[in-house]
């Protein structure tokens, strides 16, 4: 008899961890994609019991995702470095709390966000708050690329501002498609003679379109497409767009 495939986590469901310290009770889910799902989660004792109040976030992946394909081992790798940043190269970017398994599932234990700039700029943003914007989420990038990475995926909805406290910050989010661009040497990697398409179609740059290998610039290429889109009307952001694809 075949077992059924467990495909997502339900409010309630409690995730056992190798260490017996503590282990996650699931609360709610947050969002889903094509192969997992975000879930807010707390930590809580042997008998199911809240050890804290504070709340985090849990990403999970189908376990059966092959090696090459898993974006949460990329996501994990690069998260796992954040800790060997300098404090000052790592306030944009969330922590890696936690990480394990289940039957089905793979997931990561990371900083609880609130709402992601996608969701924020369905208001019209003030001069200020875009100006502010542009200037948290550049900063972010730039920090991303101190550790030798490039991000391939800038757009909106993978920055989030912070919750409670933290609210006025931004965060940087959602590293599955991040590619490491420097050698061990600290050289640049030479360009790959053949690529696919990456990152998201409104806010890729135009080496996306063509298939090259993407550097540093295409990242700020993206921030430009999605900084003018928080403060240009819907018109005016298309058409500034298309004459760059057009280029």
């Amino acid at each position: 008899m075949s077992t059924r495939l467990r495909t997502k986590l339900e409010p309630n469901d409690i995730i056992k961890r190798s260490k017996t310290d503590y282990n996650w009770k699931v609360i709610v889910q947050l969002g889903a994609g094509g192969f997992g799902t975000v879930n807010k989660v707390i930590q809580v004792n042997e008998a199911g019991v809240p050890i804290n109040e504070k709340e985090y976030a849990m990403k999970t992946e189908l376990k059966c995702v092959k090696k090459q394909a898993s974006r949460l081992k990329i996501e994990r790798n690069v998260m796992a470095l954040f800790t060997k940043c300098d404090p000052q190269c790592k306030e944009h970017f969330p922590e890696l709390i936690d990480l394990g398994q289940t039957v089905d599932l793979k997931w990561i234990v990371m900083t609880l966000v609130g709402a992601s700039l996608e969701k924020l700029k369905q208001k019209q943003f003030s001069r200020s708050t875009a100006l502010q914007c542009g200037l948290q989420t550049m900063k972010a990038i730039h920090d991303f690329h101190i550790l030798g990475f490039l991000h391939r995926d800038i757009k909106p909805g993978n920055y989030c501002v912070g919750a409670g406290a933290k609210q006025d910050l931004i965060y940087i989010l959602d590293f599955g498609l991040a590619r490491k661009y420097r050698l061990q040497n600290g050289q640049v990697r030479p360009p790959r003679n053949k690529t696919k398409m990456v990152g998201t179609p409104r806010y890729c740059p135009r080496a996306s379109h063509r298939m090259e290998e993407l550097s540093r610039k295409d990242d700020y290429e993206s921030w430009f497409y999605m900084v003018s889109k928080m403060r240009l009307d819907r018109f005016k952001s298309i058409c500034l767009v298309s004459r760059f694809y057009r280029r």
